[in-house]
């Protein structure tokens, strides 16, 4: 009766090949999650430095629009003063402003370079996490399918070879 079976080396290779395949996804899935650690550790700096512009961030435009404000109304001054030595205090003290001024300018392209820098490695980000997401899936779509297949294989195995098998082995004891 054995010798009309087929042979159960392919329904042990579907067996085997599902472990395989099941195997593969949990890598993948093992990866996918140490990824996912990657960019935790990528966020912290980045929300460090997001917390610190929005600190910086209204201070320095707050000072900035001062600076240029007592500039204006001291321009105005200027040309009311008529005796040439409080010309000359003033001007110095205007050239401090504008000294002031450039410096708060600095400081206000700096903040803008600085969200402009965040943008882009939130946008990286954002990127990662979805490609992270579609890894998630398909890892756990390839462990489910190695499982099924592995099922597959092990009852095709038992139900048409290693029943009979065990048949034959109880007429024979």
């Amino acid at each position: 009766m054995i010798s009309n079976l087929p042979t159960d080396s392919l329904y042990k290779f579907i067996s085997v090949a599902g472990v395989a395949v099941f195997v593969t996804g949990a890598i993948l899935l093992k990866e996918a999650y140490q990824i996912e650690t990657d960019i935790g550790v990528a966020l912290h700096p980045i929300q460090r430095e997001s917390d610190n512009i929005k600190l910086k961030g209204p201070i320095i435009f707050k000072l900035h629009n001062e600076i240029f404000n007592l500039l204006d109304e001291s321009y105005i001054e200027f040309e009311a003063i008529t005796e040439e030595s409080k010309r000359e205090i003033f001007l110095k003290q205007i050239e401090n402003d504008r000294l002031r001024a450039r410096k708060m300018e600095t400081l206000r392209t700096g903040l803008v370079t600085d969200i402009e820098k965040i943008s882009d490695q939130i946008s990286e980000l954002q990127l990662r996490i979805a490609q992270l997401a579609l890894l998630k899936f398909w890892a756990k779509v390839i462990m489910i399918s190695g499982i099924v297949v592995s099922t597959i294989g092990f009852y095709l195995w038992y139900t048409r070879i290693q029943k009979f098998i065990d048949i034959d082995i109880k007429k024979n004891i």
